[in-house]
């Protein structure tokens, strides 16, 4: 069985699926508003004001909160750990990125395949299909689009 996250800087959905990636079932699901926001809106106090202060602060803000929700995600995972001997993880590169430097040991060892897009908003019964077109033809996980 796979376990299968799906995953922005605003959004995680983690699916248990079949080998073919046909059968998929949501089990957990996550949100977080702020991953929305650009750094600016982030930066600011609600009426316009900018809090704190630093080099680049918009961007530095939401670094910050898009690494703290990959933290979120990364810790909800090791709750499904035991559910599947194959990870497939599915996120645009900068949030993928942020995911992998804070999945397990145990996780990262059972990682297959990354897809690199953003794939959070894909009805559930089109996402098989989409990460499976989205797999290089050589990812060797018996599977084709």
């Amino acid at each position: 069985m796979h376990v299968m996250i799906v995953a922005d800087a605003a959004r995680a959905r983690f699916f248990t699926a079949d080998a073919e990636l046909e059968q998929l079932e949501e089990v957990a699901h996550l949100e977080h508003p702020e991953g929305r926001l650009h750094g600016r809106e982030i930066y600011t106090d609600g009426h316009g004001r900018r809090s704190g202060a630093s080099l680049d602060p918009h961007t530095e803000r939401k670094q910050s909160t898009d690494d703290a929700f990959a933290r979120r995600v990364a810790t909800e995972a090791t709750r499904w750990q035991e559910q599947g001997e194959r990870w497939i993880v599915v996120a645009p590169p900068a949030f993928l990125g942020r995911l992998r430097t804070h999945l397990s040991p145990q996780i990262a060892g059972r990682v297959v395949a990354s897809v690199h897009k953003d794939l959070t908003h894909v009805p559930v019964h089109d996402l098989g299909h989409a990460v499976r077109r989205a797999l290089p033809p050589l990812a060797g996980l018996g599977f084709h689009p």
